[in-house]
């Protein structure tokens, strides 16, 4: 029997694994990762997320918009999008904390329950582990003008590791102009 009336179906649900769905991936299949500094900017994460780039499993995001999501409350947090699900570097994360780094999970292409914040090895605003089977990656925000701050360099050597973020350095063999220099 046909559906007359309410919203229509979407065209594909993502895997759940708590539905004892299949992983769509399986431990050879390539996982697609992006990254963005939105330069705590709305509008460039937006437009990501809402484009036809949108084919990565993962984008980490250095330093997101964080403000207030709703005219009427004053909780904070990071662009929300119908097909995108955020995973943070904290939980929960304080009211006067902007978190520097964080990271989306492509509904569309799979489960955000495939992919763990390993919040039992680090909390902190610049640091966001997650966990894909045996695959860990970690994103990282260092703030200009710094050396690698103590709660990078004690991280603990994880296995099956991908490093990817911020660090805000340049070399002079890249020619490109200084902009965290002061004047």
């Amino acid at each position: 029997k046909a559906r007359t009336s309410g919203p229509p179906r979407p065209p594909h649900r993502a895997p759940d694994p708590e539905a004892g769905d299949p992983d769509p991936m399986p431990n050879n299949a390539p996982l697609r990762i992006g990254y963005l500094n939105s330069a705590k900017s709305r509008s460039p994460l937006e437009a990501v997320l809402s484009s036809s780039f949108s084919s990565p499993h993962l984008v980490f995001v250095s330093e997101p918009w964080w403000d207030r999501i709703s005219s009427i409350s004053n909780i904070k947090g990071p662009v929300f999008h119908k097909t995108w699900a955020p995973i943070l570097p904290l939980s929960p994360v304080p009211y006067d904390t902007r978190p520097r780094i964080i990271c989306y999970v492509n509904k569309r292409l799979t489960s955000p329950r495939y992919f763990h914040a390993r919040l039992d090895i680090v909390t902190h605003k610049d640091i966001l582990i997650i966990t894909y089977h045996d695959l860990n990656i970690i994103g990282y925000y260092i703030p200009p003008d710094t050396d690698i701050p103590d709660h990078v360099l004690d991280l603990p050597i994880l296995p099956n590791t991908i490093m990817i973020g911020n660090a805000n350095k340049h070399h002079p063999s890249w020619k490109a102009p200084h902009h965290n220099l002061p004047p």
